[in-house]
């Protein structure tokens, strides 16, 4: 009778923490300083980012102002940046200087358009499980301030997901 009383409560502590996510948050977003030193950087190519390999990247231009995130990975970490983009005149290439960073420990997709900010300058990143990109798989949600390229975490529930989204995973 003993060694069910066990079990029982082993069973539910196990659940208990379940549903608590065992700090899943506080995992997926890492404490590191080591890439502090990236905010700042401006850059032309990957290439000059010591050792970071260069994932994925998205843009986008309002009127006269040009910004981009970018994906890289390095060893356990995925970075994330926010950059401001201008245009160099003499080699007329794209100079992209790097505003903030976020750090997961993992690798996780990312979604700059799946939750919907009703601020005109602010989008939404949103944080998915690898391979999952659904209204229900969002980890977590950072608000970007487009002037600034500063990220803030966010309640991803205050949010209205974007129905263009899975449409277009369809595809």
């Amino acid at each position: 009778m003993k060694n069910n009383t066990l079990i029982y409560i082993v069973l539910f502590v196990f659940i208990f923490l379940s549903f608590k996510g065992f700090g899943q948050n506080q995992e997926i977003i890492s404490d590191t300083d080591a890439f502090d030193y990236l905010i700042g950087i401006e850059y032309t190519e990957v290439s000059e980012l010591d050792g970071l390999v260069y994932t994925t990247r998205t843009g986008r231009k309002k009127g006269d102002l040009e910004t981009s995130s970018t994906n890289f990975t390095k060893g356990m970490y995925q970075i994330i940046t926010s950059e401001s983009v201008r245009h160099d005149p003499t080699s007329h290439k794209s100079v992209y200087k790097i505003q903030d960073v976020i750090i997961l420990n993992g690798s996780y997709d990312s979604c700059g358009g799946c939750l919907v900010s009703d601020k005109k300058d602010h989008t939404i990143k949103s944080i998915h499980p690898r391979g999952v990109k659904k209204k229900g798989s969002v980890l977590l949600a950072f608000e970007k301030n487009i002037l600034t390229g500063i990220y803030t975490q966010v309640d991803p529930s205050k949010y209205i997901w974007n129905q263009k989204t899975e449409r277009l995973e369809r595809f």
